[in-house]
C-alpha cells in the first residue's frame, strides 16, 4: 500500500498496540506475582499493555465503519484479508507445536480454537468482521448521536461489571459490554469534535493513559478482584481511550515550526513504525509460536526479558515482511 494514503498515527498506534501484544506474552514465561521482584516486574509491565487489543478494534472501527460498500465487496476484500492469513498460520502453529514441541492433540485443538493461546482474538474479530456492516448501516441511520448512545449504554454495563454490584450478579451482561464497543469508541474518537484545542486534547489523553495505567498496576498489584476479562473492564477503557487521544493528538503538537509526525514519518524510524503497522496483523499470527520456542527451552529469565521481546518482534517481522514480498504468499503472509 502506498504510504502517502495512509494515516501515520493509525501506523504508529497499530506499532504500538503489536508490541504490547507481544510484551504481555513474553511476561507470561516469566510468570506474574508479587512473591518476587521476578515476577513484580512482568506483573507491573503487563498492566500497561491492555489497551493492545481494543487499539486494534478501535483501528477497525476507525477504518472500516461510514464506508460505501455492498456485502459481497466487504466480505470479499475485507474479510477475507483476516481470514486467509489465519487459516495459514494458525495450522502451521498446530503442526510445528504438534511435531516440534510435543502438543498432544487435545493441547493442539485447544490452542487453535484460542482456548489457551492468542488466537481467540482472530475468532472474535471474526465474530466481530460479521457484524461490521449491521454497525455500518447503524451509524449512516443515527450517525454519531446514535453512537454515543450505543456508547453510553456500553459504559454502564461495563462499570457494571467493572466493580461487580453485588445486585446484578445474576445478570450477563456481556451482552451489552462486549468487544463490538471498541469498534464504535474507535470511530467516535476519531470523528467527534470535542471543542478542545489540540494541544488541550494530548494532555488530556496523556493524563487519562497515565492515571488509568497507574491504578490498573494497583488493582494488579492488590488483587481488588475485578471482572476476569480483564479487556473489558472501565480502566482498559480509559487506558484505551487516554493512548488513541494522547497519539492522535501529538500530531498536532508543533516543533521548530513542524509537527512531530511530519519530522519522523519518512526517516529511518517513521518507516520502520509503518512496516510494523504493515505486518501487525501477521505479527500477531506468528509471535505466538516463537514464545513457545522459548518456553520449550525452559527461558524464564527476567534478566533475558528484554532480549526475548525483541527477538520475538524482530523475528515475526522479519517472516511477515519476507513473504510478504513473494508473489503468491502475500495473502497469507497477514501484511496489509
Amino acid at each position: 500500500m502506498n504510504s502517502t494514503k495512509r494515516i501515520f498515527y493509525y501506523d504508529l498506534l497499530r506499532a504500538i498496540a503489536i508490541i504490547m501484544v507481544i510484551l504481555v506474552h513474553v511476561d507470561g514465561i516469566i510468570g506474574y506475582g508479587f512473591d518476587s521482584l521476578k515476577h513484580a516486574i512482568p506483573g507491573l509491565l503487563t498492566a500497561t499493555t491492555w489497551p493492545a487489543v481494543p487499539i486494534f478494534l478501535m483501528l477497525s472501527g476507525a477504518l472500516l465503519l461510514n464506508r460505501s460498500y455492498t456485502l459481497s465487496e466487504f466480505f470479499k476484500k475485507r474479510f477475507a484479508r483476516i481470514l486467509y492469513p489465519f487459516i495459514f498460520w494458525v495450522l502451521v502453529t498446530g503442526l510445528i507445536g504438534f511435531f516440534s514441541f510435543g502438543w498432544s492433540g487435545k493441547e493442539t485443538l485447544k490452542v487453535i480454537f484460542g482456548l489457551t493461546s492468542p488466537f481467540w482474538y482472530i475468532w472474535m474479530l471474526i465474530g466481530i468482521y460479521l457484524f461490521i456492516p449491521i454497525i455500518n448501516s447503524f451509524l449512516k441511520e443515527y450517525g454519531l448521536r446514535g453512537f454515543e448512545f450505543f456508547l453510553l449504554v456500553w459504559a454502564v454495563t461495563i462499570f457494571i461489571i467493572t466493580v461487580k454490584i453485588p445486585l446484578l450478579d445474576g445478570i450477563n451482561l456481556d451482552y451489552f459490554a462486549g468487544y463490538m464497543g471498541f469498534v464504535v469508541l474507535g470511530y467516535y474518537l476519531d470523528n467527534k469534535q470535542f471543542g478542545l484545542s489540540d494541544r488541550s486534547m494530548f494532555y488530556a489523553g496523556f493524563l487519562l493513559l497515565i492515571l488509568s495505567t497507574v491504578f490498573r498496576m494497583y488493582v494488579f498489584r492488590y488483587e481488588l478482584g475485578l471482572y476476569s476479562d480483564y479487556n473489558l473492564l472501565f480502566t482498559t477503557i480509559a487506558q484505551s481511550v487516554g493512548l488513541f487521544l494522547a497519539v492522535k493528538y501529538l500530531d498536532k503538537i508543533s516543533v521548530d515550526t513542524d509537527n512531530i509526525y511530519s519530522k519522523i514519518k519518512n526517516n529511518i524510524f517513521g518507516k520502520a513504525i509503518l512496516s510494523i503497522s504493515i505486518c501487525s496483523y501477521g505479527m500477531y499470527l506468528v509471535h505466538y509460536i516463537i514464545i513457545e520456542g522459548f518456553e520449550f527451552l525452559n527461558i524464564h529469565s527476567l534478566k533475558l526479558l528484554p532480549i526475548i521481546l525483541i527477538i520475538t518482534v524482530l523475528t515475526s517481522w522479519a517472516i511477515v515482511f519476507v513473504l510478504s514480498k513473494i508473489p503468491y504468499l502475500r495473502k497469507i503472509s497477514g501484511a496489509n
